[in-house]
């Protein structure tokens, strides 16, 4: 039965088609059903004498299609915060495989679940699958919040690349934009602490990295990044207590993840705690 799960997920997101509509630029609406895109016109299913056939209009025409809201965005964060990221990639790829047609169009949830999929990206460290979809995603939208998702991405990758200068100038503009979705400004925190790491800015790394924990709790999937980055940090700036805090917490709720193996790795001396802990 499970093979079968994406293709029902888009049979339900076809189906949502009597909640379509479709708004054209000289204010008309037009009620859309079982939507498809073909090149640059989007069909839409009507009656035509006494039986259905289809009509297109240019994407040119149109100012924005009103979508029901998918329900498996709401799955994938819930899947997001217990930590369980590849559930909640197979959750979210038939939504972003629906909407990929409509990328480019205003009221489209591709964006929304393209931002969820980089995130989950990021926290499992798949450098190659993130650059691929941060170019995507800045190529085919002008949602200011879908492009402030993909340039903090994008932010990671360069600190991770070693180009901490650039990382930091990237975090920073999206930090002091008027982002506000917490996933987004996780991520610009995570590539702001690890290129002031690298650069040996250690307690602007470690105010960085806390910004996870201190503000944006609810951050699960990156969280233990967090924590390994700030205990990196009190490490430098000889924080005992703060430093066994960061990895007690990292022990005891994220014992599953690879930061808490690489904790063990690096912190040899409280290896001993660690492993009692978990």
């Amino acid at each position: 039965m499970k093979r079968f799960l994406p293709l029902l997920t888009l049979f339900s997101l076809a189906c949502g088609a009597h909640a379509q509509t479709i708004i054209l630029k000289d204010g008309k609406t037009i009620p859309g059903s079982r939507l498809r895109r073909d090149g640059a016109t989007v069909m839409t299913t009507t009656t035509v004498g006494n039986s259905l056939g289809e009509i297109g209009y240019a994407v040119a025409q149109i100012a924005s299609i009103q979508f029901p809201e998918p329900p498996q965005l709401k799955d994938a964060t819930t899947l997001i915060a217990a930590g369980k990221l590849d559930q909640a990639l197979s959750s979210i790829e038939p939504v972003i495989n629906f909407y990929r047609p409509f990328r480019d169009i205003k009221g489209s949830f591709w964006g929304d679940a393209a931002a969820l999929k980089l995130s989950i990206f990021i926290a499992q460290k798949r450098e190659s699958d993130a650059a691929t979809l941060i170019n995507e995603m800045l190529g085919n939208t002008e949602d200011p919040d879908v492009m402030a998702s993909a340039k903090a991405s994008k932010a990671v990758l360069l600190a991770w690349a070693g180009k901490s200068k650039e990382a930091l100038a990237a975090s920073d503009q999206v930090i002091n934009s008027d982002a506000s979705d917490s996933t987004t400004l996780s991520l610009a925190y995570i590539a702001n602490g690890e290129a002031h790491f690298a650069l040996k800015e250690f307690e602007d790394a470690a105010m960085a990295f806390l910004h996870i924990p201190i503000f944006f709790p609810d951050q699960s999937a990156l969280m233990p990044k967090a924590l390994l980055g700030s205990a990196r940090c009190f490490l430098k700036l000889d924080s005992k207590n703060e430093l066994e805090n960061a990895l007690t917490t990292l022990a005891q709720s994220y014992s599953n993840s690879p930061e808490f193996a690489q904790a063990k790795t690096e912190f040899p001396s409280i290896n001993r705690r660690l492993k009692s802990t978990k």
